[in-house]
């Protein structure tokens, strides 16, 4: 072989051997990050409200939990499927979690479904999670986001979707403390 092939492959390895190292090398981005200047949408405080009036005497109300925190994964899954199911949890979160107060269990989860929740992509994430938690045996409730929320039902349909039986007959927080 020539020395001038020679050279002109070593050049290419070299360049390429370039490409490889800068394109695993770490970018420096700094840090392009801004506070959000609130953890809730106008809708989902009022709802805070409204849920803490009729539950937050007998639960403990967090709110916007991931729901790799709530939900986990099967153990002895192969790799491949450990990581795509964790990915497809991972940058999800529930509206509401409803805990026990004694020991912080959770009860079910709460989501608000805002004018979002009718997007096509939305209603594919919607459909996930719900699958995921009957999966894991946990309630979710749904409450459509509107204008105000009757208290009592809002209790009952909680209380209904946890299994406590004849919801309907239990008083809310505010209805206990007047008798």
């Amino acid at each position: 072989m020539s020395p001038f092939i020679i050279a002109l492959f070593t050049i290419i390895v070299a360049i390429l051997i370039g490409f490889y190292i800068q394109s695993k090398r770490v970018v420096n981005i700094g840090l392009p990050y801004l506070r959000e200047p609130e953890l809730f949408t106008s809708a989902e405080r009022s709802f805070l409200r409204v849920l803490e009036t009729a539950v937050g005497d007998d639960y403990r109300i967090f709110a916007k939990v991931r729901v790799a925190d709530v939900i986990c994964l099967e153990t002895g899954l192969a790799p491949k499927i450990k990581r795509i199911a964790s990915n497809k949890i991972r940058s999800k979160h529930f509206d509401f979690i409803l805990c026990n107060k004694s020991d912080l269990s959770v009860v079910c989860a709460i989501e608000l479904d805002d004018r979002n929740h009718q997007k096509q992509n939305r209603e594919a994430h919607d459909t996930f999670l719900a699958n995921v938690c009957e999966r894991v045996f946990l309630p979710l409730v749904r409450i459509p986001a509107k204008e105000g929320y009757p208290i009592t039902h809002l209790r009952n349909s909680i209380l209904a979707a946890i299994g406590i039986p004849d919801a309907t007959a239990v008083a809310t927080p505010a209805q206990r403390a007047s008798r």
